[in-house]
């Protein structure tokens, strides 16, 4: 049978399965919510069973108790002894403990340090080793958590000195990034300006017609056609024609000589060579070949005046006749004619060659400015962004500068924060580990003082994890007394006053009012009452719950003194052991004539 029971034990520690933990979630709750109801319970049956004969007696005083003088308001109430729990408070702990013995049940009677139950030694083993692992990991994140905050110190420290000398060089540095910014700007905007001013010459060359001027195009012409006029009215006027058919092409130059010639033509042939050269070089040609023309006539009217054989001689008489004069004079114009003739279309060739080329320079120099302006535009574009760019890094590097020590100065106490949060996990892990083998670290849970069981939370075979209760038990240490007051005595007390109070048959203690209900009670239309709680001193561990008390408010520390004196003197105080049910008594609530003590209620 107990191999069996061994057998059980080890098949419920190794399953420990999730259910289980949510089971006992369920658990926890079930029992709270038990106790809760049970002390309901309870309340609920002191209240209607045993109110109703403190309010048939209505608690009167001892005989020693009257005449204690205005502001003393007495109210009878019931003892209660406090309840006191035990959490399991190991809530850090992702181990789950075994609960291989539970020793309480309800109604046990422990004093301090009473066994309440036993985990099992190899869960209490998993849960010290993570512990022990949790220590070990903190103490090593907070020695690395030392070296980043050395290493971050120097960072920051070198981060607000280097902040301090970008704020010297900024103002250089953001005039050097935007003069470079500008500098592409410059060139295409000059290189704009000369392809405006090329489109300019392009445009006035075509709009003024600027080549017709610059080939002389008019003043060619103009010559040529006069002299061409020339040469026609010379051509019918000096019967060329007819001239041509009796000599031909053998007519020889003016400036040309025959070695059958006179001696008196000789003489006279420079000077008429002269006078053609000097006639067709001057400075207007057509002037120079009617001068020569001019001679010409003038020389043929000389040549009347000879005799007619020497006029006669033909070719063979060693001189020129007048019509081989003329013959000659003509031929030399009319090579004049055809030479400015070439020239004059030589130059209208060029003019439009020129022209034409610069009417393609202009659609080119046009369609260069437009590239250009639109380079120009994005370059300004780029120029603005960079502008705002370099702007923003200036003023970021002065604000940084400006705010350096104060960035310095927060950069440390976050590394200092860092650090103290690494030191205080290691320090809870210190701690937790503390706590752990403090509370169960042999493997018991223990009580932490004396009592009466009245709840159990954890049972044999069972899981501990979370926060859940132990157990609840009463503790005789703390006892409270509830006393009903009166509404029209309320307003005199307050929290923090001290109270006399007389327990029959259990002597007399003084206490202190720690809470006042503010929900009223009425009995009837004409009495409404208030729960006023008040906790005993002194040694009470002789006291039970529901025990009738009598409880005096307003009393000053005089008159409690002088209480206690007249009882040790050996005073019989009506009552004191058990107060008698005697007439003519003050009531619940009602003032205690005569004596010393506090005014009016509120005074």
């Amino acid at each position: 049978m107990k191999k069996d029971r061994k057998t059980m034990k080890m098949l419920i520690k190794k399953e420990r399965p999730e259910e289980e933990k949510r089971k006992s979630g369920k658990k926890r709750w079930i029992i709270l919510l038990t106790v809760g109801a049970f002390i309901i319970a309870a309340s609920a049956v002191i209240f209607f069973y045993i109110r109703p004969k403190n309010n048939e007696r209505q608690m009167k005083m001892p005989p020693a108790m009257n005449d204690l003088g205005e502001g003393v308001t007495a109210a009878s109430g019931l003892t209660e002894v406090e309840m006191a729990d035990e959490m399991w408070e190991l809530d850090f702990l992702q181990t789950v403990l075994y609960v291989e013995e539970s020793y309480l049940a309800m109604g046990d009677k422990v004093e301090k340090g009473t066994a309440v139950f036993k985990v099992s030694d190899e869960t209490l083993k998993e849960a010290r080793k993570e512990l022990e692992d949790a220590v070990t990991e903190t103490e090593l994140a907070y020695r690395q958590g030392i070296i980043d905050y050395e290493a971050g110190v120097i960072d920051a420290r070198m981060t607000n000195e280097n902040a301090v000398v970008n704020k010297k060089y900024s103002q250089a540095q953001y005039d050097s990034e935007t003069d470079e910014a500008a500098k592409t700007v410059k060139e295409l905007e000059k290189q704009a300006e000369e392809a405006r001013e090329l489109v300019d010459e392009y445009t006035k060359s075509v709009n003024e017609d600027y080549y017709r001027t610059y080939y002389k195009i008019d003043e060619l012409y103009q010559t040529y056609y006069e002299h061409f006029s020339l040469l026609m009215e010379t051509y019918e006027k000096w019967d060329i024609k007819e001239k041509e058919s009796l000599y031909g092409n053998s007519v020889p130059s003016l400036g040309g000589s025959s070695g059958s010639s006179s001696g008196s033509s000789s003489k006279t042939e420079p000077s008429d060579a002269a006078a053609f050269n000097t006639a067709t070089s001057g400075e207007d040609s057509a002037y120079g070949v009617m001068n020569l023309m001019l001679a010409g006539e003038s020389k043929r009217n000389t040549y009347t005046n000879l005799s007619d054989g020497a006029m006669d001689s033909g070719p063979t008489g060693g001189g020129y006749s007048e019509n081989e004069t003329l013959l000659s004079v003509y031929n030399l114009l009319d090579e004049m004619v055809k030479q400015e003739g070439d020239e004059y279309e030589t130059a209208l060739n060029n003019y439009e060659t020129a022209k034409r080329t610069a009417q393609a320079g202009l659609e080119k120099a046009q369609s260069d400015l437009a590239l250009l302006e639109a380079e120009l535009v994005t370059a300004r574009t780029e120029y603005e962004k960079q502008l705002i760019a370099c702007k923003s890094d200036y003023e970021i590097i002065l604000a940084e500068s400006d705010n350096a020590q104060a960035v310095y100065e927060m950069t440390l106490e976050s590394l200092e924060e860092t650090l103290s949060s690494l030191e205080n996990e290691k320090e809870d892990a210190a701690e937790n580990r503390a706590l752990f083998e403090e509370v169960i670290g042999d493997g018991y849970f223990y009580t932490q003082s004396a009592g009466t069981i009245v709840m159990s939370g954890v049972r044999k075979d069972s899981y501990l994890s979370g926060e859940s209760l132990v157990i609840a038990y009463s503790n005789p240490e703390k006892v409270s007394v509830t006393a009903s007051v009166d509404q029209s005595n309320i307003a005199g007390i307050s929290i923090g006053d001290k109270v006399y109070v007389a327990i029959s048959e259990y002597g007399n203690y003084q206490g202190k009012v720690t809470m006042i209900n503010p929900v009223t009670q009425a009995q009837s239309r004409s009495s409404v009452t208030y729960q006023v709680t008040v906790t005993l001193e002194g040694d009470v561990s002789s006291l039970d719950s529901n025990l009738t008390a009598c409880v005096y408010f307003g009393m000053s520390d005089e008159m409690m003194q002088e209480m206690q004196n007249m009882l040790q003197d050996g005073i019989e105080l009506e009552g004191i052991r058990g107060v008698p049910e005697t007439e003519g008594r003050p009531q619940t609530g009602d003032n205690v004539p005569s004596g010393n003590g506090r005014k009016e209620d509120g005074q």
